[in-house]
């Protein structure tokens, strides 16, 4: 993983992505896309669309998982928000 790794950072150096490594992964991705941010987008989309989901599960072992859990518990306390002003 490291030689990959080493291989990726060199290869893409003048690219705007970023490449780590975690837990048995190495990850490239555009610079400033997260899994949290792309978990809020998804949500937002559904919102828009009135296709609101009954559960979410997010599950992860990762660093790269920290954003997901927190853009995802910003968005339940938007949702929560939204319902109960809705139920007014």
């Amino acid at each position: 993983a490291k030689e990959l790794l080493d291989h990726l950072e060199s290869v893409l150096a003048n690219d705007p992505v970023s490449v780590k490594s975690g837990q048995h992964i190495v990850e490239v991705k555009p610079q400033g896309v997260s899994k949290g941010l792309v978990a809020d987008r998804l949500l937002e989309t559904m919102q828009e669309k009135g296709m609101l989901p009954d559960f979410v599960l997010c599950v992860g072992d990762d660093r790269s998982d920290e954003d997901m859990f927190e853009g995802l518990a910003t968005a339940s306390e938007q949702a929560a928000r939204t319902i109960s002003q809705v139920s007014r």
